[in-house]
């Protein structure tokens, strides 16, 4: 059974302080009754809160031995949830039932980024509640509904009338669930106090928590046996009570505990792209050892709440009512403040977690951009990160030092047998591109683009602005695949590796500087070969998007955003490089907000290539996301750009807007960025990509060709091979006899 309703409006107190005594007090049936979290790791939930009844006895060190293990086991389909039911009902002599109460399923979807321990996990609770004396009961934010029943079928099909919608209280039943309990005890309220409450709360979801505060607040100010409107005006109502609060708690603390509670409350907060920010559960280690004696004082003060992960004994903190983050004009100040850095360190987070599953891949540490990225964000805000953020940077440059110094150490005795000036004059390298020369015959020099996995959907392509030019309609219904795209514009430290390994000449960035800039002088021709090298480099399947893909993703879905990020002309300064704030030359990628999906720089700074060929307008362009080629006459000598760029107009940014050059073409105002396709249950090998169990995608499933069978071998047929199974950053190459520059 789902229990769904919006975030506050007691979908918890419901089951837990509903249905479970209800079930309690039942004589016919006797239910043993467990209740998790699913946290980021929910078959690790769910092994530690089955892990006591099986072996009740145990150390809380064997257990967190074997609770890891019975994780691993259910991981792996070794057992089944329906198995570990059937034991632990026959360790419960008189037992007839488990009660399974998964509270805040949505968690599988904002924590847990592992696909395959998602559905392991639901995979067991369905089998197990269909053939076992196994009863499920998940309480579900509204918001979340659509993906719990769109994402996977069979969970869909389960909760197919089995589900109850619980709406916002009316007023009276708010009304008798404020004073009935308060009658229980001896309590009353002085009149009017419970009509000025419910006025305030109106009509809203969500104000349950926020009410329970308020009443907590209220009986700890009680004088004798009365609640007053006294104490209610004191506390700032119901909206300003809780943020009323934290706030006189902060300014009565030291600056410097000031700043620490700062650096706490925006642990605790996920920045919300395109949805409303939301409360995030931390760990003490994440928070740092010296905030910790203020967190717990904020946790007495019940501003936080504290627990423990599943099985595993480390202590986690998590905001007490999310009406604090929405109410709280200070926390908001700083969130808003620091919103782009808060979301970089949440991905970072990730990647440390990658990091420390697997210490000996080099491959996850951070390079290139992502690397100096981190190491700026670290110099800014030194105090914002943990212990383990720190190592895992550190790391990363220790690893890149270590490189370039053997690559220096190489190029220096090259440089020396060949008479290093005039080689270098010859190719114009400075000796840090001479010694990604030299690497690139030894390892992978590349630098992967990092990638957004973009979802499923149905937008209107074309003039929806109703601008009016004939190119850009008619506007029509496009359906588009998930897939991932790049999160920046490829930049020259990304396409100078490729240049410089393929013996390919440097294009020219106008003196405007190098390195995080978007590339230019590229041509259609170029990016192809581009995508192809780091296509073979990685094991990866890399591409140019095509132009509804483009548009989609612009438009960031179905909100139909005029330019990539915002529908107000005055915000547009904000999301991108263009004529007015330019300078007359490309900013740095990234510099400029993301959009709602998280892409940086879709309008301005540099036109991007796409897939398709030139057409006219969009009579007959296909509806299903694919690229638009030699079809109804298109013109395949030439190819679409999209964006607008550094020395455009407004109007030149509009994401409906369409630009066309010829594929051998190189200019100053045009770069590009890459997609990868995502590949389906239902994909054909060769059609799309794999993913590891972190999600990341890793390689592409490719066709085998039929070829002639060699001398002795006999030929195999058609069939399908795997590329790219784990990372070839540091791929050993075969050396030449003799070196050739």
């Amino acid at each position: 059974m789902a229990v769904v309703g919006a975030s506050g409006s007691g979908k918890s107190s419901v089951v837990r302080a509903g249905l479970v005594p209800e079930l309690r007090k039942a004589r016919d049936r006797v239910y043993e009754i467990v209740t998790i979290v699913p946290t980021d790791r929910p078959v690790h939930a769910l092994a530690a809160v089955l892990m006591p009844f099986l072996e009740p006895d145990m150390s809380e060190v064997t257990r967190l031995r074997e609770t890891n293990q019975l994780a691993e086991d259910l991981l792996s389909r070794k057992t089944a949830l329906r198995d570990i039911v059937d034991r632990v009902l026959a360790k419960q002599p008189g037992t007839d039932r488990l009660l399974l109460i998964a509270d805040q399923w949505e968690e599988l979807f904002t924590l847990c980024k592992d696909d395959a321990a998602r559905r392991c996990f639901i995979d067991n609770i369905l089998e197990a509640s269909a053939t076992t004396k196994l009863s499920t009961v998940l309480t579900l934010r509204g918001d979340f509904f659509g993906r719990a029943i769109t994402e996977y079928r069979p969970l869909s099909d389960r909760v197919q009338g089995a589900q109850v919608n619980l709406a916002p209280m009316k007023r009276e039943e708010l009304r008798l669930a404020i004073e009935e309990p308060a009658r229980k005890v001896g309590l009353t309220f002085e009149a009017g106090l419970v009509d000025l409450i419910l006025e305030q709360v109106g009509d809203e979801p969500g104000h349950l928590p926020l009410v329970e505060f308020v009443l907590r607040r209220l009986w700890e100010d009680r004088q004798g046996g009365q609640l007053h409107h006294a104490a209610y005006k004191a506390m700032g109502e119901l909206q300003g009570a809780i943020a009323q609060k934290a706030e006189s708690l902060f300014t009565k603390l030291s600056k410097e505990d000031q700043r620490k509670v700062q650096q706490i409350f925006l642990r605790l907060v996920r920045p919300g792209e395109g949805e409303a920010d939301t409360r995030r559960r931390a760990t003490f280690e994440e928070v740092g050892s010296e905030e910790q004696r203020l967190a717990k004082q904020l946790a007495d003060e019940r501003l936080l709440v504290t627990s423990q992960v599943a099985g595993g004994g480390e202590e986690t903190i998590e905001v007490s009512h999310e009406a604090l983050i929405r109410h709280w004009d200070r926390l908001k100040g700083w969130v808003e403040a620091d919103r782009r850095f808060l979301a970089w360190q949440q991905r970072l987070h990730t990647s440390v977690e990658q990091y420390e599953k697997n210490p000996k891949d080099a491959g996850v540490l951070l390079r290139g951009f992502p690397l100096t990225e981190a190491l700026e964000w670290l110099k800014k805000k030194p105090d914002y990160f943990s212990t383990r953020e720190r190592q895992f940077i550190t790391a990363s440059h220790d690893r890149k030092t270590r490189e370039r110094m053997a690559s220096v150490l190489v190029v220096g005795l090259v440089l020396l047998v060949i008479g290093g000036t005039t080689w270098l004059w010859l190719k114009g390298y400075d000796l840090d591109q001479a010694a990604l020369k030299i690497q690139s015959l030894v390892v992978s020099i590349h630098v992967p683009p990092q990638m957004v996995q973009i979802p499923a959907g149905t937008f209107q392509m074309g003039d929806v602005e109703k601008v009016g030019e004939s190119w850009r309609n008619p506007v029509h219904p496009v359906t588009i695949k998930p897939f991932a795209m790049g999160q920046y514009e490829v930049t020259f430290e990304e396409y100078d590796r490729f240049a410089i390994a393929e013996g390919k000449p440097l294009p020219g960035d106008q003196g405007w500087g190098r390195e995080r800039r978007p590339v230019i002088n590229v041509s259609w021709d170029d990016v192809k070969a581009y995508a192809a090298w780091l296509s073979k480099e990685t094991g990866k399947r890399y591409r140019l998007p095509t132009e509804s893909e483009w548009e989609y993703v612009a438009r960031s879905g179905t909100k139909q955003d005029i330019w990539a990020g915002t529908t107000k002309e005055s915000e547009l300064g904000d999301y991108a490089v263009f004529q007015d704030n330019s300078g007359n030359r490309t900013g740095e990628v990234g510099t400029k907000k993301a959009n709602e999906f998280g892409l940086h720089d879709l309008s301005g700074n540099v036109w991007e290539w796409v897939e398709d060929c030139v057409h006219g307008w969009y009579q007959d362009a296909p509806k299903d996301g694919s690229a638009w080629l030699e079809a109804n006459a298109g013109d395949c000598g030439r190819r679409m750009i999209r964006g607008g760029s550094w020395n455009n107009k407004p109007d030149n940014l509009r994401v409906s807007n369409r630009n066309r050059n010829t594929t051998d073409n190189r200019n100053n105002n045009i770069g590009f960025r890459l997609v990868q396709s995502a590949r389906t249950a239902s994909s054909r090998p060769g059609t799309g990509l794999f993913m590891d169990r972190s999600g990341v995608v890793a390689g592409v499933h490719e066709p085998v060709s039929r070829s002639p069978a060699k001398a002795g071998r006999p030929n195999r047929g058609p069939g399908v091979r795997r590329v790219g199974v784990g990372r070839r950053d540091h791929r050993p190459r075969a050396l030449p006899g003799v070196i050739t520059l």
